[in-house]
């Protein structure tokens, strides 16, 4: 009986469409809710190419090495606007635009990049060499192609430029109900 059971329950699973049988199973946790704090929220796709290095020379040191993502915006689900500086002289540099908006390329580099930068001074400059500990994000749901990305505005040398709020700071796309959602009760 118990065989005839189970025949019958695998043979309806086969008449419900796939998308409903795949509803995700999205826990939210303290890490999550972290990212939730990021100014920018988008969805994104890598685009092509999806990495590059850019070398950055430092006079008296070995050049450093940045890498860059490179994604195209699909849509916008959080975009705080940075508060506005106070200009340091009477003809302060431009700031670079960093609005966001749907179809844009963004360039989004290390969350860790001044610490990085410090890291490589030190070795080179001291010859100390140390170990840092980085904290990731491990997302709940598979990403695979779009993704959700949480980010801050980072400007580089005048670039509008973006990194994550966390390494590895991205959710995958299934998990864009539940992030509008605690976006929408923050507000």
């Amino acid at each position: 009986m118990k065989r005839w059971a189970s025949i019958v329950g695998a043979s309806l699973l086969l008449l419900i469409p796939k998308e409903a049988r795949l509803e995700p199973v999205f826990q939210v946790t303290p890490a999550f809710e972290e990212l939730l704090a990021a100014p920018v929220i988008v969805v994104a796709e890598p685009a092509n190419p999806a990495w590059s290095k850019e070398v950055v020379p430092i006079p008296g040191l070995p050049d450093f090495e940045k890498f860059n993502e490179h994604f195209v915006v699909v849509s916008v689900l959080k975009d705080e606007a940075p508060p506005s500086r106070a200009p340091k002289h009477a003809n302060p540099p431009p700031e670079p635009p960093m609005s966001i908006s749907a179809g844009a390329a963004i360039v989004v580099h290390s969350d860790r990049l001044t610490e990085d930068l410090h890291l490589h001074w030190l070795y080179y400059k001291q010859g100390t060499s140390k170990s840092p500990l980085y904290e990731y994000y491990a997302p709940q749901l598979p990403v695979d192609g779009r993704r959700i990305l949480f980010l801050r505005r980072d400007p580089w040398q005048q670039r509008p430029e973006y990194a994550r709020v966390i390494g590895k700071g991205e959710e995958g796309v299934a998990a864009q109900k539940e992030v509008v959602k605690r976006i929408k009760s923050k507000e």
